[in-house]
């Protein structure tokens, strides 16, 4: 016999705050399409993907790492051309010896030199140092720190990841690429990697030169300074590799050189030694493919954030529905999806307001609030049913966001009008707990029913807790994907609202009273009607124009019309009876 199960995660829906390419892009997969591009272009291409380590204290901060991805054929062979003889050489030196040290340490998990290994920070995804056959220390955080000060190569990568990403967070960096030139002075080209905003990546292709005078010699690159640095150093991972990296640069010149002489009656191409409109052509070709890579990981971040929201979405309808037969829970329970909704979208304070309908003035008072994680539930006053003083075609069609304190916007009048008094109101109740300056944003989605208006205000964004990746976002802002996810959350939490226990029964002793007022309103109407019928009989009684015994006629008329007017008033008296019966049950 076949058996199937259903798992189901009890734990809290976790947002996606990075979208790091190698969480939305299988490694192997980009690897693949790397060797290919290089195939293409017939230079080298590596990408460098952003890596947010959490600080490994509590107190600490967010770092970023940038881990390279490299062209790999399906043998699992680096493909040609990965780097010049020169470079390849130098890298080497670094990674021969830097690997050595970290295999000897014995670095893994629980000896970790910046405790990286404790908890899930690792080995949530697999500590690169546990990988095998080998251990991939360019995907440990530690080795790469100690990589950056030794190796010139990757340090030059890293000055120029910087560049790109100063210059594209001034919206400056040029279409054709970031042009740099490296500590060896080979010529590369960077170009910004972009998904949902954020910079997450950066492809460099490059090691190229356009002159053999370019390259530094041995002695002199090895003395070379770091960026930043004030004064020069020698990179003691070169020290004593003079004459390799030397011959290296000689064979490297006079292979390009042969290659260049011959070239014109061969037909042969080279690879590094290059003139400008061959470098522009290698840029034209790259360009397309790093426009189509984009694409696939936005499109991939927009799936997995999609499916992310949707499962917060359904957690916190789901808590509604677990809890909804609690008779206090717009104290109790309801404290807890403020909350939520605070942690899962980085606010450091959610409320939730209310506003009774056939109110002159709107003048709110608090359901619910969560400031800074600590939340509080204070339940909803009694209303009476009707229509809401603000009517919904007057209100926005979408979440309404902009800096707190600031002018009225052109969504509508009515807005304009609430906005300047919620934010007054929730100033006052934050007191001294939180201070919510102009700069802050303040999030507000209104959501009329016929019951009232309710008013979620979301204001201050947790910088801590949002992506620390470079960013075209303004500091307090929320993108268009996330307004969008929240308005939808909002709407739906206020129409499960209907089915807690504690809102029927109010709900129902109001249609009670609505039909007992009903049945007045009726009865007496048909003892207005049957009085002026009788005056109407009389008349007819005493008209010399009738039939000689008009009575009879008449008074089956008036029987006919009681039964009729008897015929509502039944079927409310039904109602009262069923709605009676459910409140005793329930």
């Amino acid at each position: 016999m076949q058996y199937c199960g259903i798992l189901f995660n009890t734990q809290p829906v976790q947002r996606l705050r990075y979208g790091e390419l190698e969480t939305l892009m299988n490694r192997e997969l980009v690897s693949r399409l790397i060797a290919g591009i290089c195939v293409e272009i017939d230079s080298p291409l590596t990408i460098f993907a952003a890596k947010v380590y959490p600080p490994a204290e509590e107190e600490g901060k967010e770092e970023v790492y940038w881990m390279p991805i490299e062209g790999y054929s399906q043998e699992k062979r680096l493909v040609p051309p990965r780097y010049s003889l020169f470079c390849e050489t130098c890298r080497g030196f670094s990674m021969q010896k830097l690997s050595a040290e970290f295999n000897s340490a014995g670095i893994g998990p629980d000896k970790c030199p910046s405790k990286f290994g404790q908890g899930l920070t690792c080995l949530s995804q697999k500590a690169p140092c546990l990988r095998k056959p080998e251990p991939d220390w360019d995907h440990c955080p530690v080795f790469l720190k100690a990589r950056s000060d030794n190796c010139p190569c990757y340090n030059s990568d890293l000055a120029l990841i910087e560049e790109v990403g100063s210059l594209w967070e001034q919206k400056c960096a040029p279409e054709n690429g970031v042009r740099h030139t490296c500590h060896a002075g080979f010529h590369e080209v960077a170009f910004p990697l972009v998904v949902h905003g954020h910079l997450v990546g950066v492809a460099i292709t490059g090691q190229l030169f356009l002159d053999s005078k370019q390259i530094k010699r041995a002695e002199d690159f090895i003395k070379s300074k770091k960026v930043g640095d004030i004064c020069g150093c020698e990179w003691s991972t070169q020290v004593g590799k003079d004459e390799d990296l030397e011959e290296a640069r000689d064979i490297l010149i006079g292979l390009e050189r042969k290659n260049k002489r011959d070239g014109a009656k061969t037909g042969a191409k080279t690879v590094f030694l290059v003139d400008g409109s061959q470098l522009k052509q290698k840029i034209d070709c790259l360009r397309p493919n790093l426009d189509r890579f984009e694409k696939s990981a936005e499109s991939q971040y927009t799936d997995l954030r999609t499916r992310s929201e949707a499962a917060f979405r359904r957690e916190l309808l789901g808590f509604i529905e677990n809890h909804r037969t609690e008779t206090d829970f717009f104290k109790g329970p309801i404290k807890e999806v403020v909350k939520r909704m605070q942690e899962f979208w980085s606010f450091k304070c959610v409320y939730l307001l209310f506003c009774p309908p056939k109110t002159e003035q709107f003048d709110p008072v608090v359901i619910a609030r969560s400031i800074l994680g600590n939340a509080e539930g204070f339940g909803v006053p009694t209303s009476t049913g009707g229509q809401a003083q603000v009517k919904e075609q007057e209100l926005h069609a979408y979440p309404h966001l902009r800096p707190w304190g600031g002018g009225p916007s052109s969504v509508s009048p009515s807005l304009n009008k609430i906005m300047a008094k919620i934010e007054d109101f929730v100033n006052k109740c934050n007191a001294e707990s939180l201070k919510i300056q102009k700069k802050d944003c303040g999030f507000v989605v209104v959501v009329p029913t016929i019951r009232g208006v309710y008013t979620f205000v979301l204001a201050v964004r947790d910088r801590r807790k949002i992506a620390c990746l470079k960013s075209l976002f303004p500091e307090q802002s929320i993108s268009d994907l996330c307004q969008d996810m929240i308005f939808e959350t909002c709407n739906e939490i206020v129409g499960e609202f209907h089915t807690v226990k504690e809102f029927a029964e109010r709900e129902t002793e109001v249609q009670i009273r609505c039909l007992e007022n009903m049945k007045k309103a009726i009865t007496g109407e048909i003892d207005t009607v049957a009085v002026k019928l009788s005056t109407d009989l009389e008349a007819m009684r005493q008209s010399k124009e009738r039939q000689s015994n008009p009575q009879a006629g008449s008074e089956e008329i008036q029987e006919q019309l009681f039964k009729i007017c008897e015929v509502p008033r039944k079927r409310i008296d039904k109602e009262l009876e069923s709605l009676r019966a459910r409140t005793q049950s329930g």
